[in-house]
């Protein structure tokens, strides 16, 4: 129940979700059409009935209006504050690697890896696995909660 009231709770904050494969973080459908519209509430109950210990995913980029920074660890950390310009403060997900910061869409940025060493972005035909998801036995959960 756990994760269908945290799919739940993301839906009514505008994000679009996915169910993500149990202990792991491949998706568990096709997800592509939901880059373009939100699941229904029906949808995730079947999701999360069929795989009641699935992750859950958030699409990111323009559907759902956030853009996610993540953060690697030390290596990602160091990057981050070698910056002469430190990010503004902002929801963060701890992970079992180290942190998603998550913040305001921009179309100007794109998914990829590698933007500086432990740094990879997510955005428009991305997704972060989300809290209260485990993978590895680590749970994701929030660190910071600042809009």
């Amino acid at each position: 129940m756990e994760r269908i009231e945290a799919a739940r709770s993301y839906i009514q904050q505008g994000y679009s979700i996915l169910p993500v494969l149990p202990g792991d973080k491949r998706p568990a459908v096709e997800w592509k059409q939901y880059q373009e519209r939100l699941p229904t509430d029906a949808e995730i109950v079947v999701w999360l009935t069929k795989w009641p210990t699935a992750n859950i995913g958030i699409i990111t980029g323009r559907i759902s209006g956030i853009t996610v920074v993540d953060v690697d660890g030390a290596i990602g950390l160091s990057s981050i504050n070698a910056q002469p310009i430190k990010p503004p403060a902002t929801r963060v997900v701890k992970t079992p690697k180290g942190w998603h910061l998550y913040y305001q869409y921009r179309e100007d940025w794109h998914t990829g890896a590698g933007f500086l060493p432990g740094i990879d972005l997510r955005n428009d035909g991305g997704y972060v696995v989300a809290p209260p998801s485990v993978v590895n036995g680590t749970e994701y959960r929030v660190f910071r909660d600042v809009p």
